[in-house]
């Protein structure tokens, strides 16, 4: 088979595709960026993008869809791409390149390129109709150098989305500990100034008693003090 040449568009897009990966803050307009560019590299009109539940590799969700040169609204697309058997077989291949069975299908062949790290991520679908009927060999190797792009896109948003979260988680706990803090030291000052009163020896009270007393304030201390550590790192 003859090599595949690019032309001048094809080219272009490659490059562009390149520049979003650089460019794009969320990882998932990268994505549909990517996605987009990689079917005009292929010349391809529609692909997609699912993602695997994290908690379940063999469940796979549209993160995102390109067809016809358009990004369809709420990820729709042909579902003779995302509905085909071979698909499911796309968690355990590395790659499959299949046929579209039927001529009621406008689909003539769909490309499957897995996006696999340690774990399983997903898969990037593409389908070949109208003039271009098939996928040749470059085609896929362009595919699966591209689906390196995807994994480090897809990795570096989990990241970034976990870090969020981390900071939420972090902001949060620091409202609860102003939240304790302030009656704490309210209730500690009552408390330092009644055993100030009672030490004095005026009360007459038990000296077991303000053993105690005192080992409270100590451990109120302690608490107070870590309290502040914890908000000195907001």
């Amino acid at each position: 088979m003859a090599k595949k040449k690019f032309d001048r568009e094809q080219i272009l897009s490659f490059l562009e595709l390149i520049e979003a990966i650089t460019l794009t803050e969320s990882y998932q307009k990268t994505l549909e960026k990517l996605l987009e560019k990689t079917a005009e590299v292929l010349d391809v009109q529609q692909g997609c993008i699912l993602l695997a539940n994290p908690k379940n590799s063999e469940e796979l969700v549209i993160e995102c869809a390109f067809e016809q040169k358009a990004r369809p609204k709420g990820h729709r697309i042909n579902l003779t791409l995302t509905a085909h058997p071979n698909l499911y077989k796309a968690i355990f291949q590395n790659a499959v390149f299949v046929r579209k069975g039927g001529p009621e299908e406008d689909v003539e062949q769909v490309l499957y390129i897995r996006l696999q790290t340690e774990e399983f991520l997903g898969v990037m679908v593409f389908g070949a109709k109208g003039e271009k009927k098939e996928f040749n060999p470059d085609d896929i190797l362009i595919a699966q150098a591209i689906s390196h792009l995807a994994i480090a896109s897809i990795q570096h948003g989990r990241i970034i989305e976990k870090n969020e979260r981390l900071k939420t988680i972090i902001s949060e706990r620091m409202s609860l500990a102003d939240e304790i803090r302030n009656p704490l030291m309210s209730a500690g000052g009552f408390a330092k100034r009644a055993f100030e009163k009672l030490n004095s020896g005026e009360s007459g009270i038990d000296p077991k008693i303000l053993e105690y007393l005192k080992r409270a304030l100590k451990n109120y201390q302690r608490v107070e003090n870590l309290l502040g550590e914890l908000l000195k790192t907001k």
